[in-house]
């Protein structure tokens, strides 16, 4: 606290008594309820003459209401008279005949838990003032689209352009290849290695598994055929009039914590990076962050600590802690892509999204990307 000008502290010497400290914070002493408030009403007064000084803080017990219904008129003509304001304390639960006369004066009681909620929200204006300047000075970067990122057509993008723009960014996705039949998804499984999962390829079915388009888990070519033949048996009885383009051979990844990561356009604010907690969380608990893109490291690991289940990639009940660094990462390029592609790209859902133990990465399974009509291209 500031110290008082020597003027001023000899003027409260002549109030405070010599058992007293006419230093910042003053000590009155039992003085101020003893005399019935006249030492508390002079050191208040003296208050709005003091250099420096911004606010009065008066930490007195208020538990008997006389306390200021005692001096409630001279109170009240002392706050009508003086600018700086006063704000009362009571490290006992004040009385409501108390609190009441304060709020006839025109004053105010904080208590503990209105002081600390003004503090968090002080801290947390803190700690705005020292991102601010980053924040400007990251949405005046102009983040380049790389050379190999691909043209993007409008409406949903076919496996291979969402695969080709996603390495472009380095988005981690497992390997895979997209190829027209059954026997060709047997050969090219076998390079990959085992595990693989086969999976539709049609523009015209963006959730695949609602189409009957995922098999999973397949260990062998004899299994590759046979799931091929069921997928594009299903797939064209349920959509027969969808357009298929082929199959998708991909690496099967072991399990991990499944999270979600997308991306919408809002028409204020632009593109806006979402994360969640994916799998059944993602329907039940709806737990998500959002946050403008193009983020950075710090940003990202904002957005995972806001999650509410956080602690379940601290690792509960004997799992290991999670990769958060890696998906940070994954979280960054994700932004910087939709930055780039701002007027472009309407949405992205990459679900799930496997995070697995820290130092093995997170990688992003299965993947729509929505591109904006030219038309609507216009967006700044």
């Amino acid at each position: 606290m500031p110290e008082f000008e020597p003027e001023f502290k000899r003027r409260l010497v002549e109030i405070v008594p010599d058992y007293g400290s006419p230093e910042n914070p003053v000590d009155v002493t039992a003085r101020v309820v003893e005399d019935g408030g006249r030492t508390l009403l002079g050191i208040l007064d003296l208050l709005e003459t003091a250099p420096g000084i911004d606010i009065g803080l008066v930490i007195m017990s208020l538990v008997a209401a006389e306390r200021i219904t005692g001096i409630e008129t001279e109170l009240a003509a002392l706050h009508a008279a003086h600018q700086r304001p006063l704000v009362f304390h009571s490290p006992g639960m004040a009385s409501p005949e108390a609190l009441v006369a304060l709020a006839r004066v025109g004053g105010l009681q904080l208590g503990l838990p209105g002081f600390a909620r003004a503090m968090r929200v002080l801290d947390e204006y803190r700690l705005f003032r020292e991102r601010w300047p980053n924040e400007r000075l990251k949405r005046t970067e102009v983040v380049s689209v790389p050379a190999e990122a691909p043209a993007l057509p409008s409406g949903v993008l076919d496996a291979a352009t969402t695969r080709q723009l996603l390495d472009a960014w380095h988005v981690p996705q497992p390997r895979e290849r997209i190829v027209p039949g059954a026997e060709e998804a047997a050969e090219v499984a076998e390079s990959i290695g085992w595990p693989v999962a086969v999976k539709i390829v049609s523009p015209d079915i963006a959730h695949k598994t609602e189409a009957g388009g995922v098999e999973l888990n397949l260990r062998s070519a004899l299994e590759v055929r046979s799931a091929c033949e069921r997928i594009l048996g299903r797939v064209r009885s349920r959509m027969p009039d969808a357009r298929i383009e082929g199959l998708q051979v991909q690496q099967m990844m072991p399990p991990g914590r499944e999270m979600v990561v997308g991306v919408v356009r809002d028409p204020d604010f632009g593109p806006m990076v979402m994360l969640g907690l994916g799998g059944i969380h993602i329907e039940v608990l709806r737990d998500t962050a959002f946050a403008l893109a193009p983020l950075t490291q710090e940003d990202a690991r904002g957005m995972i600590r806001r999650l509410k289940g956080r602690a379940i990639l601290d690792g509960v009940r004997g799992e290991p802690p999670a990769d958060v660094d890696a998906l940070a990462a994954l979280l960054v390029s994700v932004s910087r892509l939709a930055a780039a592609h701002a007027e472009e790209i309407a949405e992205i859902d990459l679900n799930p999204v496997l995070l697995y133990p820290v130092g093995q990465g997170a990688v992003a399974v299965d993947a729509l990307v929505v591109a904006a009509p030219p038309a609507s291209r216009e967006f700044h």
